[in-house]
C-alpha cells in the first residue's frame, strides 16, 4: 500500500491510495489502517466488499485521475467513523482533473469531504440502476458551495427512473448515457472527454468536451 511502482505505465504514476481499510499517509509508503481488529467487532460491523475496495490516484504530466471502486464514505451516522475510507484516500489524493463517483454515486459515498478534497472539472458516474446517483450524492457533485469553478457531471447509464426522481439535478448532467472515454494530451497537459454510443458495438461519437488543462492535482 502506498507504493507508485506496482503499475509500470511509461510517463505516468499510479499511487495504490487504499485497500482494506489500510490507507497511504502521503510520504514514501507508510500507511495507516482504519479498520479495528475483525476478531474485535459485531458480525453486523464487519466491512462489506465496498469498504475494503481499492482506491488509486494517476498522475501523467499535471494531470490526475481519483477512482475508488466501491468504496464508501458511510459511518453510520458517526457511530462508526472507521468505516469512512473515501475519505481519508480522497484527502490524500488532493485535487484531481477527473473523478469518478465510488459506489457508483450511491448515498453512502462521494461525501461532503470527498467533493471538498478532490475538486475535480470532470466527474464520471458509472451509473446502471435507479439508485445511481443518488439526490444528495449528485447535488453534492454539482454544489459551488463545497468548491468553485465550473464541473461536468458525466452518467454513463441514467436509468429513466432516476432521471425522473431529480430532474432539476440530471438535468444538468453533461452526459446521460455512453463509454465515457478520457482522452490526455501526449505530455498530459490538456485533456478532452468523448462519449460514445454502447447501445451497439459501433461506438459511435456522441460528444467531444473540451480540451482543458489539466493541472488541478495538487496532492
Amino acid at each position: 500500500m502506498g507504493a507508485a511502482d506496482q503499475f509500470a505505465l511509461p510517463g505516468a504514476e499510479i499511487r495504490n491510495l487504499a485497500a482494506n481499510g489500510e490507507v497511504w499517509r502521503g510520504r514514501g509508503t507508510e500507511t495507516r489502517r482504519l479498520f479495528p481488529p475483525i476478531d474485535t467487532l459485531p458480525k453486523d460491523d464487519i466491512p462489506d466488499e465496498n469498504a475494503c475496495s481499492a482506491a488509486i490516484r494517476l498522475r501523467y504530466g499535471d494531470f490526475g485521475y481519483f477512482a475508488a471502486g466501491d468504496l464508501t464514505s458511510n459511518s453510520f451516522d458517526g457511530t462508526l467513523p472507521w468505516r469512512d475510507v473515501e475519505t481519508r484516500a480522497a484527502q490524500v489524493a488532493g485535487q484531481v482533473d477527473v473523478a469518478v463517483a465510488a459506489h457508483h454515486g450511491m448515498f453512502d459515498a462521494t461525501g461532503a469531504d470527498v467533493v471538498r478534497a478532490l475538486k475535480p472539472r470532470t466527474w464520471i458516474i458509472p451509473g446502471w440502476h435507479a439508485a445511481h446517483p443518488s439526490t444528495d450524492t449528485l447535488e453534492r457533485m454539482l454544489s459551488p458551495r463545497l468548491y468553485r469553478g465550473p464541473r461536468d457531471v458525466f452518467a454513463t447509464g441514467l436509468s429513466p427512473a432516476n432521471e425522473l426522481t431529480h430532474k432539476w439535478l440530471t438535468d444538468r448532467l453533461a452526459a446521460r448515457g455512453g463509454h465515457v472515454v478520457i482522452r490526455v494530451a501526449p505530455g498530459g497537459a490538456s485533456y478532452r472527454v468523448i462519449v460514445t454510443d454502447n447501445r451497439d458495438e459501433g461506438d459511435r461519437v456522441i460528444s467531444r468536451s473540451g480540451p482543458w488543462p489539466a493541472g488541478r492535482a495538487d496532492g
